[in-house]
Order: structure tokens, then C-alpha cells, then sequence
């Protein structure tokens, strides 16, 4: 059993999603951040379980596979009976351990989940509350007499009639100035600078959060991603995984909260519904 915890906990760094065979599923849930008083806490990532979701998606037999050397069906007989030793003692104990997951009761026949503080997930690394100090504005206030305003607008006026001297003009004839062709092609010219040419922009990049479909070998993976970009998901891709084994992802995103939202989308408006996000 504690082999089995051990391989959901690493799966759950690398998938959003992780379903035990006849068990259930343990899911990420995001949290945004929030204030709490003069304390601002970070985003952060926490678990759930669904006990409704547990067909086996394939990841936990596969980790049995390569540990083992072994065979699929071999693999699934060894997670099946993990799965009864699990439940086995959630019956007998009341409860059962994950480890870095957090911890399983039962009461009357249904399942608690309790998650543990995630710090394990890598989503949760280095982010740690800050403390916000208030900010204390000491208001200053200068305060002029009016006498003062008084004698510096006299000042002002009495320097202001120093400067003004009267204009003299003993001259009949009128002054002009020299006069100087001007060249306007260098003024137009510098109004109009040359067009420099258009450089083509970057290509966009491909988003790093996925949304899965499948688990495949190359070869099954690849037909079935021609397959649904001919029903009209164009953007679907194939992308290794381990070893033979390759994804298919019906489309891409730049960022996690836009996948996890197209994957609700997708289950519920679309035949996939076991979809799931992949960060690449």
C-alpha cells in the first residue's frame, strides 16, 4: 500500500489529475491569493479527492510496468491488490495515511479527505506569506502670514518696473533683417524619415499547459491526433512522454488558468471526459 502512495505523490508533481483503479482520483485545486488582515498569502495549490472518478486512466499501471518489468495485465493485478489493502485497513483502522498527500477517513461508509499543507507540489515552491507594515503619513502644514504675502507681491512689482526700459527709436528708416534663402527639402526630408522596412515579428510560441486526451504509443497516438484534427480540433498535437509512450493533446495554452477552464469546457461539452492539463 505505501508503494502505492509513494507513486500517486510523484505522479501528482507532473499531472493535474492522478485516479487510483476502483479507488478514486486526486485532483489539483488552485487558490488564488488572498488577504488575511495585514497578510497577503500567496497562490497556492491544494488537493481533492472524487471517489466517482476511478477508471483507471493508465498512469499508475504503467509506473508498476517499468518498475517491475512486467506486462500490463501483470501491472493491474499488482495495483488491484494494493487497492484492496487500502481499502482494507480505511475499514478496519478508520483511516489511512498518504503520506505527503494528506490523510483518508472513513465514516460510515464514505470517504474524508483531509489534504496536507502540498508543499511537495511544485507549483508551492518558494511561495511564503508577507506581512504588509502600514504606512504612517505625517501631514506637514506651513502656514504664511498674510503681511508676508503683502510685501513680497510689492517686491515683485518693484523689481518687474526696474527692468521695463522705455523704447528708444530715433531711426525713420526701417530695420530689417538680413535675409537668407532657406533650403525646406532638409526640413521636409526630416519630417519625413525614411520608411524603414517592416521586420517580421516572432512566431507564437506554443503554450506549456496541455489539455490530455490520451496516452498512446507513437504510432496509435499519432493516427488519432490526425484523426481529431480531421473532425476539426486543428490544434491537436502529439508530444513524447516515456519511453514509447506519447500524449494527445487536443489544444495548448500560454497560461494555467486558461487550460484548466477549456478543460471543464471539454468535459462537459465534449466526449472527452476524462480530459485532463499537463504541464510541459
Amino acid at each position: 500500500m505505501e508503494e502505492l502512495i509513494h507513486i500517486v505523490e510523484t505522479l501528482l508533481t507532473d499531472n493535474y489529475c492522478v485516479t487510483i483503479p476502483g479507488f478514486g482520483a486526486f485532483m489539483h485545486r488552485h487558490k488564488e491569493a488572498f488577504m488575511e488582515g495585514n497578510i497577503l498569502y500567496p497562490p497556492h495549490t491544494t488537493l481533492s479527492f472524487n471517489r466517482q472518478v476511478n477508471l483507471s486512466d493508465g498512469l499508475v499501471e504503467q509506473v508498476y510496468a517499468r518498475k517491475y518489468k512486467t506486462d500490463y495485465s501483470s501491472a493491474r493485478k499488482m495495483v488491484h491488490a494494493a487497492v484492496e489493502d487500502l481499502t482494507r485497513q480505511l475499514q478496519e483502522r478508520g483511516e489511512a495515511n498518504f503520506g505527503r498527500i494528506g490523510i483518508m477517513h472513513c465514516e460510515e461508509g464514505r470517504y474524508v479527505f483531509v489534504p496536507s499543507s502540498c508543499h511537495f507540489l511544485p507549483q508551492n515552491l518558494g511561495l511564503q506569506p508577507i506581512v504588509l507594515h502600514k504606512q504612517i503619513e505625517n501631514a506637514i502644514t506651513i502656514r504664511i502670514k498674510k503681511d508676508y504675502l503683502r510685501y513680497a507681491a510689492a517686491c515683485i512689482i518693484g523689481i518687474g518696473l526696474l527692468t521695463i526700459s522705455p523704447r528708444v527709436n530715433n531711426d525713420n528708416a526701417a530695420d530689417y533683417a538680413s535675409m537668407r534663402p532657406i533650403d525646406y527639402s532638409a526640413i521636409i526630408a526630416s519630417l519625413h524619415p525614411a520608411e524603414e522596412s517592416a521586420e517580421e515579428g516572432p512566431k507564437a510560441e506554443r503554450g506549456h499547459f496541455h489539455i490530455v486526451v490520451a496516452t498512446l504509443d507513437k504510432k496509435a497516438a499519432e493516427k488519432e491526433c490526425e484523426h481529431l484534427i480531421g473532425s476539426g480540433y486543428t490544434e491537436a498535437i502529439v508530444i513524447p512522454y516515456k519511453k514509447n509512450l506519447h500524449r494527445v493533446v487536443l489544444a495548448s495554452y500560454t497560461t494555467k488558468r486558461e487550460a484548466l477552464r477549456q478543460m471543464e469546457k471539454t468535459r462537459r461539452t465534449t466526449p472527452f471526459k476524462r480530459a485532463w492539463v499537463y504541464c510541459e
